[in-house]
């Protein structure tokens, strides 16, 4: 039909039932870099492509605008294209000008990849969450496109993290009570936030992936997918005295006694806010105070 309609068709072969939404995302990602990006871009340097950041997870929006405020602040980059959350066809098409391609998503892994291979560009797969994460993310793009980050960027993220040594006494006020969490949403979503628990000495006990770890390459031995609804709701519904990131889903199962923050889709409302992340400084800054919250509890 290609030759009957203006418009470029991109065909996609992954309906149905054959797997679940982040091979679907996956194989969206590989198309799009594969089809759109012109090749005759000339790579322009402070530019750079977000890979990954899907539409679906909660508050991505806000974690896209924490993620581009940072790198403009701390080392003066631009972003072209967002793959595939607020951007556009003639975007997409320029992709190839970028110095750098980030990584939100491993969903994005193979797209980035292609990218390298057709224009040369480096990835950088570093999903920013904590403040030792964040740290470590501005490190590797600066590293990328050749630039350091602005020293006052990384000084004003690293004394926010020696900050979180007062948790120890919000430890003490609650005795010997063990602190534990659990998260389930996206694989990195997982891992980032169950690392920033740990540096909160918070044993997290359950990592819930909420797909299937096909796509992952070689994931962490303690991140648990699940083939059937009811398994994971099992292990929600026996939680207790906890503090739980999780779906809007999940907590409704989940006992009265935890600690509830919704973090990752589904949810039940609309998302209003462009400017909370859950990523990056500000990100950082939210989940503290809801651990701080969780000590005092």
């Amino acid at each position: 039909m290609q030759n009957e309609v203006k418009a470029k068709l991109v065909a996609f072969e992954q309906g149905g039932f054959r797997g679940d939404y982040s091979v679907g995302l996956a194989e969206t990602y590989k198309l799009l870099v594969r089809n759109l990006p012109q090749k005759d871009a000339t790579q322009e340097a402070g530019v750079y492509n977000i890979i990954g950041a899907s539409a679906w997870r909660y508050r991505m929006a806000s974690d896209i605008w924490e993620v581009k405020s940072l790198l403009g602040e701390a080392l003066g980059l631009r972003c072209n294209a967002c793959l595939c959350c607020d951007t556009s066809v003639d975007e997409l098409q320029a992709m190839g000008k970028a110095q750098v391609n980030i990584l939100l998503g491993n969903e994005g892994l193979a797209a980035a990849q292609y990218l390298e291979e057709k224009f040369g560009t480096p990835y950088v797969y570093a999903v920013p969450y904590g403040y030792s994460g964040t740290v470590s993310f501005l490190e590797q793009v600066g590293a990328a496109v050749g630039k350091a980050s602005e020293p006052i960027v990384l000084m004003r993220i690293k004394m926010k993290e020696k900050g979180m040594s007062m948790l120890s006494m919000f430890a003490m006020m609650g005795g010997n009570k063990p602190r534990q969490a659990a998260v389930k949403g996206d694989y990195d979503l997982v891992q980032g936030v169950s690392t920033f628990l740990a540096q909160a000495d918070i044993t997290v006990t359950h990592k819930m992936c909420a797909h299937s770890l096909k796509a992952i390459t070689e994931p962490a031995a303690d991140v648990e997918a699940y083939a059937e609804e009811g398994e994971w709701l099992q292990e929600i519904r026996e939680l207790r005295d906890k503090l739980l990131f999780a779906d809007d889903v999940a907590l409704t199962q989940a006992d009265a006694s935890n600690m509830k923050v919704l973090i990752s889709a589904p949810f039940m409302n609309g998302v209003v806010a462009t400017h909370l992340p859950f990523m990056g400084e500000k990100g950082a800054d939210f989940l503290l105070e809801q651990i701080q919250g969780y000590y005092q509890k």
